[in-house]
């Protein structure tokens, strides 16, 4: 319901239950609204709240290494406030290491760009600084480094942006950051402040969908691109009851980029038709992404999907044991063949779908779709 304006009750007046009820409403319309905004922000990123003067900032939680110390330091970059974690140094000890008390929601259709502002006093403590991906349950999956350095770290204030598309079956986030970690003896200070966390909206994509090999030249201004790489299909059985062929694998990938430079991209070609049906190709980006092409179906049983790697999400084709051929990629990111009909379509794009087998009564089967590699920036 939307907020609703409430009128203040004179000194005396026994308290109405409208009232209360429209005090829970605001509330949770409120809260509405601000867990809408928390994929755009970090609660007290810059460190400027402490409500209960523990030295530990708000909406974060802290944990310290032995021999470690923390403290909310007036050596800011962002507001008033920076935090501060202290190594003494030698074997085991360390400084300690924030947490965001609260999940964040994520889509594993989205990627994330955290950006935060950093320094230590030697370059050669220990920082590392993740996002934590956790499933429906709210049960830890992985986590994706967005710094990890013992040896190069800044000794004067710099701000640092980093992507991460998070695993396929995440669904919220949590942020670490860890000053002068326990596995380095190396004593010294890291200072974190300013820390925001917004989806990272790209404007422009550019297609590579003709299958062999293309060059992309990154244009001025680019230092961050998301890629998506089709695998092609396999083709279908030509045989009586041949079940189609394999869908191709799926890989998708945030990469830093150099204005100027040309990068490779290969297009997979979908596979022949026949008894059984071919492998389809791999599509590639840049030696470092690999989607492969579906297997060819054939009497005995549907061609396998094609695997992937290299992306921050991989996923394999769908296998082509329906005459129907595999989905590309995800059910959500690949079409599918209907039984005897290349080219006709049930769902998604007309990108890297397994061919359709015979199926009953015999005829042709289908060839494969061909692959694709997407460039975001």
């Amino acid at each position: 319901m939307p907020y609703t304006i409430i009128t203040k009750p004179t000194a005396g007046d026994t308290t109405r239950k409208s009232l209360a009820d429209a005090l829970i409403d605001n509330d949770a319309y409120l809260y509405s609204l601000v867990s809408a905004l928390q994929s755009q922000f970090v609660p007290n990123g810059s460190f400027e709240l402490d409500a209960d003067s523990d030295g530990i900032p708000d909406q974060w939680t802290r944990t310290l290494y032995t021999g470690g110390s923390q403290s909310l330091d007036t050596a800011a970059r962002h507001g008033l406030k920076s935090c501060k974690f202290t190594s003494p140094g030698g074997a085991g000890n360390g400084g300690g290491y924030l947490e965001t008390s609260d999940f964040f929601d994520v889509s594993p259709e989205l990627s994330y760009e955290l950006t935060w502002h950093f320094k230590s006093d030697v370059a050669g403590v220990h920082n590392v600084v993740e996002i934590r991906w956790y499933d429906s349950a709210q049960s830890y999956l992985s986590s994706a480094t967005l710094w990890n350095s013992a040896t190069a770290n800044p000794i004067l204030w710099i701000a640092i942006d980093r992507q991460a598309i998070p695993p396929t079956t995440a669904r919220f986030g949590k942020i670490r950051l860890v000053g002068c970690k326990n596995d380095d003896t190396t004593a010294g200070s890291t200072w974190f402040d300013g820390v925001t966390l917004k989806e990272k909206r790209w404007f422009t994509r550019c297609d590579f969908l003709t299958p062999g090999v293309w060059r992309w030249v990154c244009p001025t201004g680019v230092t961050t691109v998301m890629v998506e790489v089709y695998g092609s299909g396999g083709g279908g059985g030509n045989t009586d009851d041949d079940a189609g062929g394999g869908g191709g694998g799926y890989a998708r990938k945030v990469e830093s980029v150099v204005a100027g430079t040309a990068y490779t991209v290969q297009v997979g070609a979908g596979g022949a038709a026949g008894n059984p049906g071919s492998t389809g190709s791999a599509s590639i980006w840049n030696a470092a992404v690999t989607a492969n092409g579906g297997a060819g179906g054939n009497q005995a049983t549907g061609g396998a999907g094609g695997t992937a790697t290299g992306g921050d999400v991989n996923e394999t084709g769908g296998d082509g044991n329906s005459v129907s051929g595999g989905y590309g990629g995800t059910s959500h990111n690949g079409g599918r063949t209907t039984n005897n009909t290349v080219g006709t379509w049930v769902a998604g794009p007309v990108i890297g779908a397994g061919g359709a087998g015979a199926g009953p009564g015999g005829g042709n089967g289908g060839a494969g779709a061909s692959g694709a590699v997407f460039i975001h920036f």
